[in-house]
């Protein structure tokens, strides 16, 4: 893979809006997310209420790994049934 970035923005995702479905993971064409448990620390800095629901519903989140193969292409945003991911320019 090239060193060029591919697009000038980076999927972000609200964590106390995700449920952990993993749509944005099967949906998103370079690989992107990935779904996975939370940590103790990351499930700290949850709202209660999604502590719970994380907890009810397995304890998994998604997570961005690799930003820089986002295309920008919104595939991850139309299937997030939460609004939990947003694209936001990236300035480096």
């Amino acid at each position: 893979m090239s060193s060029i970035r591919k697009s000038k923005v980076r999927p972000v995702i609200d964590h106390n809006r995700c449920k952990g479905k993993g749509h944005c993971v099967e949906e998103c064409p370079e690989d992107v997310f990935l779904l996975r448990r939370l940590k103790k620390t990351e499930n700290k800095s949850l709202s209660l209420g999604m502590r719970l629901f994380v907890l009810v519903h397995g304890g998994k989140q998604a997570f961005i790994v690799h930003p820089e193969n986002c295309l920008a292409c919104g595939a991850c945003i139309k299937v997030c049934s939460r609004g939990a991911i947003k694209l936001r320019k990236w300035d480096n």
